[in-house]
């Protein structure tokens, strides 16, 4: 048997409002005598039956014994909080509860169920009416409380489009452009049974348990495809065990790793994984980026880094072999906000061979790349015009298909550096016709 959860999301996920049902929980007592009499004189007859098949999905649940009866309430504290409790004694049996989604007016931060219940039947009355329980009177309280869901179904997709002022195939378009954090803010957590029915593929930033908690209600761990997790120094942000729940993820950035250790930790976790994008807000160098990419889980076929600051590390000196290179990576996009080339004492250490060096040597780890792509700023342009780093990359990475530099800002003063980069083109192209080297000034 579904769990309450699951058969809440069957019934309320259904993509066309006419297809969804409400929830009927079924609570038995086998030590009461009008649970018996309800069973099998009213709930069992062929009308009520074949209502109940049509229009609702049934949950039953007997508490006969102490154990279930706990149990019971646990998923009920789990789905509706502490601030809807149901103690659920065998006096009130036999019961019967109509469950619906929460109504758009009833929402807000203080209410942390999605869900409503109705408690529609106690020993041998209706509650709602104080009617005396029978097959008709049974029978036209299940009409009613299906009318109010549907009537509820209909509202909460008017009044959810109403708000936003926008369709339905705009507002899941947006949304699969944003992290399910940054969507819920924007559109409120009334897009989430949405996301759910259209089956969207989503992106989750920094989950925690309460948000995972709220966001699981409505749909499945398996629509998450996007990771971005902050990490500490040593220390992760989250339980990384934890991570396990979601099993389709393709594609994970990282805030800040500390080193290859901390990265693999997080990489091993998903097995479906092929895209990394590691952010540095903070100072990095060049020669421990080399290091990570060349020890990198063979999964990983994509790698995006940004750094607001490269560092080139001149007490990092000595040579990587060569050897160690990174054969699974195909796509390798670098961003680097500005070289810091000053160091102690206010030294300058080579500045421009030794930051470009380091660079290329950071592209030449990855013998099998097929596409590259440098974004840099304007003052660091004339740093990328040495041709013999080029003519390296080229020869070394002999399955490189396309090459697009990418600067960020005016060109500079002077013919001069615009001329040496058209030249730097042609001799990409002598050296491997088959690169297409693009050139982006932004």
């Amino acid at each position: 048997m579904a769990s309450l959860q699951e058969a809440c999301q069957i019934a309320y996920n259904k993509p066309m409002i006419k297809d969804r049902k409400p929830v009927l929980v079924y609570i038995h007592h086998d030590k009461t005598l009008l649970s018996h009499i309800f069973c099998s004189n009213i709930l069992c007859c062929n009308s009520i039956i074949k209502y109940l098949n049509e229009n609702y999905i049934v949950w039953p649940w007997d508490i006969s014994s102490e154990s279930n009866r706990t149990k019971l309430k646990e998923i009920w504290k789990e789905i509706f909080s502490d601030q809807f409790p149901c103690f659920f004694s065998y006096q009130q049996c036999p019961m019967l509860i109509g469950i619906m989604q929460r109504p758009t007016g009833e929402k807000g931060w203080l209410i942390s169920s999605e869900y409503k219940y109705e408690s529609l039947v106690e020993w041998n009355m209706l509650t709602r009416s104080s009617w005396k329980l029978n097959r008709e009177t049974l029978k036209k309280e299940l009409i009613i409380f299906k009318k109010e869901f549907d009537d509820n179904e209909q509202n909460l997709s008017y009044n959810f489009i109403r708000k936003t002022g926008l369709c339905w195939d705009v507002i899941l378009e947006i949304a699969q452009y944003l992290y399910v954090n940054d969507a819920v803010n924007m559109f409120s957590s009334e897009i989430l049974p949405f996301l759910h029915r259209y089956k969207a593929r989503l992106h989750l930033f920094e989950p925690s348990y309460e948000f995972n908690k709220m966001i699981f209600r409505t749909f499945n761990p398996e629509q998450i495809v996007s990771l971005c997790l902050r990490t500490i120094r040593y220390l992760p942000m989250i339980d990384l065990p934890s991570l396990a729940i979601f099993t389709e993820i393709i594609s994970l950035t990282l805030l800040n790793p500390l080193d290859i250790e901390q990265i693999n930790e997080y990489v091993k976790y998903f097995s479906k994984l092929n895209y990394l994008t590691l952010y540095y807000d903070d100072e990095v160098d060049l020669y421990s980026l080399n290091t990570s990419i060349r020890q990198l889980s063979i999964q990983i076929k994509r790698i995006k880094i940004h750094c607001a600051t490269v560092i080139p590390r001149p007490y990092y000196n000595r040579p990587l072999k060569m050897t160690d290179t990174n054969t699974t990576i195909e796509h390798f996009d670098i961003s680097i906000g500005r070289f810091l080339l000053n160091f102690k004492n206010n030294r300058l250490y080579n500045p421009n061979l030794s930051c470009l060096k380091k660079l290329f040597d950071l592209m030449l780890s990855m013998e099998n790349v097929r596409h590259i792509r440098v974004v840099i700023n304007e003052y660091h342009f004339e740093q990328m015009l040495y041709e013999n780093e080029w003519k390296r990359l080229v020869e070394k990475c002999s399955k490189l298909k396309t090459l697009t530099f990418e600067m960020i800002g005016n060109m500079l003063e002077g013919n001069q550096f615009r001329t040496k980069l058209l030249e730097i083109k042609n001799k990409i192209h002598d050296w491997n016709s088959t690169i297409n080297f693009r050139i982006i000034i932004v």
